[in-house]
């Protein structure tokens, strides 16, 4: 992912090339026409047969207040190339230009008939710079790509394969290879064995493939999926989309809001930092939300969840689960199974079932109790479910009938467990488990 700059005109350019304004492909440039027939001009290296789109912007599209700016292009010689007017937004210029050799443009921003001044906004933008096409051998390779936008195919063997900046794509082919895709979005297909796979920065995407792979995210917006085999997969900053696969997985997702899905298997994953969505979908899954409100399904399997803080919504779905808010006002929904819910902190609502009456016995977990909470239990079964409640006793409990339900209210504490459905003569000791 490259860093662009913004430069801004302090002194009037000139209309030469003796100009000491340079920008470069990414760059934003913000100048003046301080007076009729005003011509600036600001040099950039362009590379051949790379096509670049030069915009020229003011008052139309809110970025000056120039009323009809007009662009040109010249050459190393100062002479002219092409020129635009009104190609752009309203009276905005757009001029697209596939460089003819590698070397020093010039860029002149005035105003059409020298009738205009005002401030305008130029910028350069590229559609990328050809690369190579690398082929390795059926053995051991190292490989480095170029700065512009490779194919790197590693073939069979252990390979060690390098995009380098540019958008990318790699192959590594047969064999345990090591793939780092750099700077640039990047595509790397990790094929058979077991790989390691490094993104670093840009909006990439990778396929693990067959084998046992590790794959790893950095800046950027990535898509990784990590195929068959037990991978080892982390998302890095930013909103990534991870679908882990089949097999035995372990997945972070990262800083930013991420979308996890774990596949086949037995998994641990964890949404880490951001609003997360993990959904485990088979096999018995380990979840974890970790910061921010996330959203967690355990779907198949008997699943163990940890929403971790902030306000998370839980569905344990099919399979005995045993799910835990952590801190924060959580929404936790059991499924069907048997299964063992722990609100934590927070004012939480909590349900069993999805309607209640599935015949399921669940049990509703309290170990802490704290002053001002407010907990509830949505669907409790009466003679199928219990509650569960730590280093308190029968007479610590005092009962309070409400309009649709009992709130239950834990000796001096102050917290309170709504229990939607019952009242003070059907909940009774009999529904409570104190340990």
């Amino acid at each position: 992912m490259s860093t662009h700059a913004s430069y801004t005109e302090t002194t009037d350019a000139p209309a030469d090339t003796s100009t000491p304004y340079t920008i470069s492909s990414g760059d934003t440039f913000s100048g003046t026409i301080d007076y009729f027939g005003d011509y600036d001009w600001v040099a950039i290296y362009l590379t051949a047969g790379v096509e670049y789109t030069i915009s020229l912007t003011g008052s139309d599209s809110g970025d000056g207040t120039l009323g009809d700016p007009y662009v040109w292009l010249y050459d190393d010689g100062g002479f002219e190339i092409d020129h635009d007017d009104d190609g752009g937004f309203g009276y905005d210029s757009l001029l697209t230009y596939t460089a003819d050799y590698t070397g020093w443009y010039y860029i002149e921003a005035d105003a059409f008939s020298d009738a205009y001044t005002g401030t305008y906004l130029m910028s350069v933008t590229s559609a990328g710079t050809p690369g190579s096409y690398i082929l390795g051998t059926n053995g051991f390779d190292i490989l480095s790509g170029t700065s512009g936008d490779d194919t790197i195919d590693g073939l069979a063997a252990n390979d060690f394969l390098d995009g380098l900046e540019g958008d990318d794509v790699i192959y590594g082919g047969q064999g345990n290879d090591s793939l780092l895709g750099r700077e640039g979005d990047d595509t790397v297909y990790g094929g058979d064995n077991h790989d390691n796979i490094a993104l670093h920065e840009g909006d990439d995407y990778a396929e693990g493939g067959l084998g046992n792979d590790s794959i790893g995210g950095s800046d950027g917006y990535d898509t990784i999926y990590g195929g068959s085999g037990n991978d080892v997969i982390g998302g890095g900053a930013d909103d990534d989309e991870i679908y882990a696969g089949d097999d035995q997985d372990r997945v972070g997702g990262g800083d930013g809001n991420d979308y996890i899905d774990g596949g086949a298997g037995d998994d641990t994953m964890g949404g880490s930092g951001g609003d997360d969505y993990v959904d485990g979908w088979t096999g018995d899954d380990s979840l974890g939300g970790g910061a921010g409100n996330d959203t967690i399904l355990g779907y198949d399997g008997n699943d163990a969840v940890g929403a971790g803080d902030g306000n998370d919504v839980v569905d344990g779905e099919n399979g005995n689960d045993f799910l835990a808010g952590g801190n924060g006002d959580d929404t936790i929904y059991g499924g069907d199974g048997y299964d063992t819910i722990n609100a934590g902190d927070g004012d939480d609502v909590m349900y069993g079932g999805y309607d209640g009456g599935d015949g399921y016995s669940d049990v509703f977990v309290f170990n802490d109790f704290n002053w001002g909470e407010y907990d509830e239990i949505r669907d409790f079964e009466d003679g199928v479910d219990l509650i569960r409640l730590s280093g308190v006793s029968p007479s610590d409990l005092s009962f309070d009938d409400t309009e649709y339900g009992v709130e239950v209210t834990v000796g001096d504490t102050g917290h309170v467990i709504y229990v939607e459905g019952m009242d003070s003569t059907t909940l009774t000791s009999a529904d409570f488990y104190f340990v």
